[in-house]
């Protein structure tokens, strides 16, 4: 499983990586030219980090995110999907389909001549499922260790 302070050290060089890819853009302000307060923007750049919370940037743990948090235009999107349970791939199908979308969960053969699962069965099944499926898409895509994605 992925600890925490390794999900914030990767945050960090993502937002290194934009930042210095920022760093290239125009160096005066929006609001300064033309005295129009209005910005606009031909290009947006939506970063995702699963489980990076508000509080990661104020821990110290990570400074360069901190430093872009403080000069860029940010937002929080809270995932509400088709599901009930929040799922990192239904979010990023919302995102672009710019409305609540469902990404296809794994279709399941319905057998009624088995048994039911007992409550240890059943723990066991749904510790392998992350969010929406996602080690079974995953498995589809043809790759042969989902447990290390």
């Amino acid at each position: 499983m992925i600890g925490r302070r390794w999900r914030v050290a990767v945050a960090a060089l993502i937002a290194i990586g934009i930042g210095a890819g920022l760093g290239f853009g125009p160096t005066t302000r929006a609001d300064a030219v033309g005295g129009n307060s209005e910005i606009s923007a031909d290009r947006v750049v939506i970063l995702g980090v699963p489980g990076l919370l508000w509080g990661d940037l104020a821990s110290g743990l990570a400074p360069e995110l901190t430093r872009l948090a403080a000069d860029a235009a940010l937002g929080n999107m809270t995932v509400r999907a088709a599901r009930s349970r929040t799922c990192i791939l239904d979010g990023w199908a919302t995102l672009g389909a710019g409305n609540r979308a469902r990404y296809p969960a794994p279709t399941e053969d319905v057998v009624e001549s088995l048994p039911p699962l007992t409550a240890e069965q059943e723990a066991e099944r749904m510790a392998t499922l992350v969010g929406c499926g996602q080690q079974e898409q995953v498995a589809l895509a043809g790759l042969t260790d989902v447990t290390q994605t």
